[in-house]
């Protein structure tokens, strides 16, 4: 197998052959970015809480997939497991209808999450009718960096 990418999707090709019986193929594979497993929530709805983390970065990206009816809501926990004004899941903004990979969370339109940087925090994720493959903690893309900002 030799494995290509680009930035949403890990293509695989394998070439088969059974000389045997004179049979021979090639295989193309395609396999979202770190889409090998996923946290699922049925249509009935559940929730995922990870351990304590601390992390570097701007904003909270998630690489998900929902249904038609499908929905996300994101909440951060401080160190008691107490929501963190701002980021409470009442504040939070809904994701429907999302097969993408870098979906930015955001909480009442804004998706800043620096000030949390490097404190110890949980990530609790409701959803329903959703896969949850990964999240990850970004900085601001370039155009958008407060540090591009000339003062």
């Amino acid at each position: 197998m030799r494995p290509k990418s680009d930035s949403d999707k890990r293509i695989l090709q394998r070439v088969d052959g059974a000389p045997e019986k004179e049979m021979s193929g090639i295989s193309r594979l395609v396999i979202r970015r770190d889409g090998f497993v996923s946290v699922r929530a049925g249509y009935t709805a559940g929730e995922f809480l990870t351990p304590f983390l601390t992390f570097e970065g701007e904003q909270l990206v998630l690489n998900v997939d929902t249904s038609a009816v499908g929905q996300v809501k994101v909440e951060i926990l401080d160190e008691d497991k107490k929501p963190i004004p701002g980021y409470t899941l009442e504040e939070s903004d809904e994701i429907y209808t999302a097969n993408e990979t870098n979906r930015v969370v955001k909480w009442n339109q804004e998706s800043s999450v620096a000030k949390l940087a490097g404190r110890s925090i949980r990530l609790r994720f409701v959803m329903r009718d959703v896969d949850l493959y990964a999240f990850q903690f970004r900085p601001l893309p370039h155009m958008y960096s407060r540090n591009s900002v000339k003062k």
